[in-house]
């Protein structure tokens, strides 16, 4: 293998797994505003007839129109963020066919797990900083064999 495939491979590598620790941000956050609307849904059963109200509906359907777009609000956020995870699991579970345990764990930390930090993961996994960026290297090289091909460029931009 030539410096510059390796080099290839770690950037293909990086680049899927990029996606896959923003990804856990967005099935976070997709979650959220999913709980957030089928809430605001929950809360918009009725009319309070206990105060005089001065300003009335322009039409009689706005109290269901708001319910059934607040539900259909909650379930497309409810299925992006199911999909989300999804890919996330799938990037797991290929993280975990790779041969050195210690590799995987370093990834998985860092980019589904979503340490925070390089130095958070070397605090858990008790390596120096340098050692874990070499580990790193290692293991970007090593995830690129088991990340899905749909990830992977189409053609090398060699060819």
């Amino acid at each position: 293998m030539t410096p510059e495939y390796e080099q290839y491979c770690i950037e293909q590598a990086e680049t899927w797994l990029v996606k896959v620790r923003k990804l856990v941000g967005y099935a976070t956050k997709l979650g959220e505003s999913a709980a957030a609307q089928l809430a605001r849904a929950d809360n918009l059963r009725g009319i309070d007839y206990s105060a005089v109200r001065v300003q009335t509906s322009p039409s009689a359907d706005a109290i269901p129109n708001a319910i059934i777009m607040h539900e259909e609000m909650g379930a497309s956020f409810k299925e992006l963020a199911e999909t989300a995870t999804a890919r996330v699991k799938e990037a797991s579970s290929a993280l975990a066919c790779m041969d050195d345990p210690v590799e995987a764990m370093c990834l998985q930390l860092y980019y589904v797990e979503a340490y925070a930090t390089w130095e958070h993961v070397c605090v858990a996994m008790d390596y120096s900083y340098d050692g874990m960026m070499k580990l790193r290297r290692r293991a970007m090289l090593h995830a690129y064999e088991v990340m899905p091909h749909q990830e992977r460029d189409p053609q090398h931009r060699a060819i």
